[in-house]
């Protein structure tokens, strides 16, 4: 996995990495839970915020507010599946994506049976039978405005062991996987929103850690899938990311950190709620991460 990551970045954040990859394992620990009893649901608010947790457990522990900054919305109607990342991937540049979470459903539960391949849940959703305001569409017209990387976080466990050697010794990594939005709306048809025709262009999250040092657009922008050449892309500066007046920072206000974490994967009972999709996209967490400005840790 890391020589497939070289390809694409020039020097890997380890302490980045390590983070994300440990958020990684316990979404694939948790869906491995999920995939061993119909019974045993969670939804992809819950996973988001257990995600977030993790990722605010170590920054606190870590004190790493340096490096990582956490922050929530305002706006109490904002869906809590959906992530906002924010990458210094240059001197005061930093390149935005937005992520509308979406995890992998291994019972069809309209037919009370096992799918013969998992799939994607609501891929392609048009938002309250509306085919006008499908929810890819959102999330694309949205990155447009906020010139950003529109992309799907993808939630995962697969049990074809030999299929995930063929990918990666470590299956785990792709726990958490990102794939474009574009790949989504132009090739995922409703007979293939499964794993194996979202991986390739989809990579794990830890890729994250290597795009930190990064500048170019032209390398940054396709990683996880082509993306429409006519989709503008730039860098926010460090005022802009601060200016936004959309955000709460999490660690260093009175505010406190909207998110309920539900439990460790060895827990089935977990909160399942039926999600209300907005009529746009509108993220509920916002994460901005920034790479050691000496060496790399170790």
């Amino acid at each position: 996995m890391i020589e497939l990551i070289k390809n694409f970045c020039f020097q890997r954040d380890n302490l980045i990495y390590k983070i994300l990859k440990e958020c990684s394992k316990e979404v694939w620990a948790r869906q491995k839970a999920a995939s061993e009893s119909a019974a045993s649901k969670v939804s992809e608010v819950t996973l988001t915020e257990n995600l977030m947790y993790k990722i605010y457990s170590y920054v606190k522990e870590k004190k790493l507010g340096d490096r990582i900054g956490l922050y929530h919305s305002k706006d109490e109607k904002t869906n809590g599946a959906d992530i906002e990342i924010c990458l210094k991937v240059g001197s005061n540049q930093y390149l935005c994506l937005a992520c509308q979470a979406k995890r992998l459903y291994m019972f069809d539960t309209t037919k009370n049976k096992t799918f013969n391949k998992p799939r994607y849940g609501a891929l392609n959703h048009y938002v309250g039978g509306d085919k006008s305001k499908n929810q890819t569409d959102l999330l694309i017209k949205y990155a447009k405005r906020k010139k950003a990387i529109p992309l799907y976080l993808l939630y995962n466990y697969h049990k074809d062991e030999a299929y995930m050697k063929g990918l990666e010794d470590d299956a785990e990594l792709y726990g958490c996987t990102l794939l474009s939005a574009y790949y989504v709306q132009d090739t995922l048809k409703a007979s293939s929103k499964c794993f194996e025709s979202a991986h390739g262009p989809a990579k794990p999250i830890t890729s994250l850690s290597c795009l930190l040092f990064n500048s170019s657009l032209t390398e940054l922008q396709n990683n996880w899938g082509q993306i429409d050449s006519a989709h503008r892309i730039s860098f926010l500066t460090a005022r802009e990311i601060e200016r936004d007046g959309n955000w709460i920072k999490s660690i260093d206000s009175d505010e406190p950190f909207r998110f309920v974490a539900t439990g460790g994967p060895e827990l089935e009972t977990v909160r399942n709620e039926d999600i209300v999709y907005p009529h746009k996209f509108s993220p509920r967490y916002r994460i901005v991460i920034s790479p050691k400005e000496t060496e790399t840790d170790e």
